[in-house]
């Protein structure tokens, strides 16, 4: 499989045996206003004080790279996607998400990586 993904001038593209997905990101504020759309309330009970921002856009892009993963359309990126709850690390890290939908179940290595005003994640499935 294969995913691309693009953001104010930077690509990005990983492809692999299993379930792939690719999410990069310029860091904004303005993701504060649309976070309830994507977040779970254990989610955002998790985020780092210090690193509000760079945190949601880690959950943002894994759940952009694990709706790519999935392939197919109609996932709701609260009830369907979802990461476990995970320390914010700045130099990069890494934690666990999965998809849930009618009988569709995958895990997923999420892991990602901030450089200058970008963050890059990508999801594998297990």
């Amino acid at each position: 499989q294969i995913s691309i993904s693009h953001s104010h001038g930077l690509a990005a593209v990983i492809a692999a045996p299993e379930a792939v997905g690719i999410d990069i990101q310029f860091l904004v504020p303005k993701i504060e206003r649309i976070a309830y759309k994507f977040m779970r309330p254990e989610e955002t009970a998790c985020l780092h004080p210090d690193y509000r921002i760079e945190h949601l856009h880690v959950f943002w892009g894994a759940k952009e790279s694990l709706y790519k993963a999935y392939g197919r359309r109609m996932l709701d990126f609260r009830e369907h996607l979802g990461l476990q709850p995970f320390t914010y690390q700045p130099a990069g890290g890494q934690c666990r998400g999965w998809i849930h939908k009618e009988g569709y179940r995958a895990e997923f290595r999420i892991e990602y990586e901030r450089f200058d005003d970008y963050l890059l994640v990508y999801a594998r499935q297990e």
